[in-house]
């Protein structure tokens, strides 16, 4: 149907074409879903997840937990981001983490966006850790909070103000030069990525509607929906309880 946020804020710094990955199709019972997947608008670009548009109310914060997945090893350079995400007009800002592999190892980088720029954060984190990543914005301030529940460890950074377009929760693709190459990475294999308790603004991500500006976002080739953009990754149907899984598998 339509692209999304994200989406079109790569294409203002770059051509984005995405390489390597078809889904894997989840399927759940109707009774935990919050409805039917055809009431929600679908956005094609270079991202996987759940999105919520500031069209009726300013964006202020968003959070999420999820569990780290296991990679498996590959012989070349592979990359996503999962992460807790706000597009903004000076550029993206959120918190999550990488994952990587090359070179027959696997690994996973905690990092910070800010405005576009990125820090990695001081910690390691292992499979199956629980994490629980949140961004607050104004429009003279962000914060953005890691948390590893299984280690204890906490960090916060402090970064600009800015005006929230979009706030999403999933994966985005990872251009390999933003300068140099308008081409991402291949997404790397791995187990399903599941968010929960997922909110925006302090609210479930459950109680938002299409006319609230929730979005399901669909990474496709090229941003486009099928038949000219071949789907790579898609989340599961929103649950009642504020949660939903990708799934991906490599063609």
């Amino acid at each position: 149907m339509k692209r999304s946020a994200k989406w079109r804020q790569f294409r203002l710094t770059t051509a984005f074409v995405v390489t390597g990955l078809m889904i894997g199709t989840v399927l759940l019972s109707s009774t935990s879903e919050v409805a039917a997947r055809s009431t929600v608008p679908t956005s094609y670009g270079a991202s996987s997840g759940y999105e919520v548009a500031s069209t009726v109310a300013p964006l202020t914060s968003a959070r999420a937990s999820l569990t780290v997945p296991s990679v498996n090893p590959c012989p070349n350079t592979e990359e996503v981001d999962v992460e807790v995400l706000f597009s903004t007009n000076s550029g993206p800002s959120g918190v999550g983490v990488q994952l990587a592999c090359d070179q027959g190892f696997s690994s996973y980088l905690p990092h910070v966006t800010s405005d576009g720029s990125r820090e990695n954060i001081p910690t390691t984190v292992t499979i199956g850790d629980a994490l629980t990543l949140s961004v607050s914005m104004t429009p003279t301030q962000s914060s953005f909070t890691f948390i590893d529940n299984t280690t204890g460890f906490s960090y916060t950074q402090l970064g600009p103000g800015a005006v929230a377009t979009a706030a999403s929760i999933g994966t985005t693709a990872i251009l390999k030069d933003p300068l140099v190459s308008p081409v991402a990475y291949s997404i790397p294999k791995s187990s399903p990525v599941s968010f929960s308790g997922v909110q925006v603004n302090g609210r479930n991500l459950s109680t938002y509607t299409s006319s609230t500006g929730l979005l399901e976002d669909i990474e496709t080739t090229n941003g486009d929906g099928p038949p000219s953009g071949t789907i790579q990754v898609m989340p599961s149907a929103l649950r009642k309880s504020s949660s939903f899984s990708l799934m991906w598998k490599h063609r």
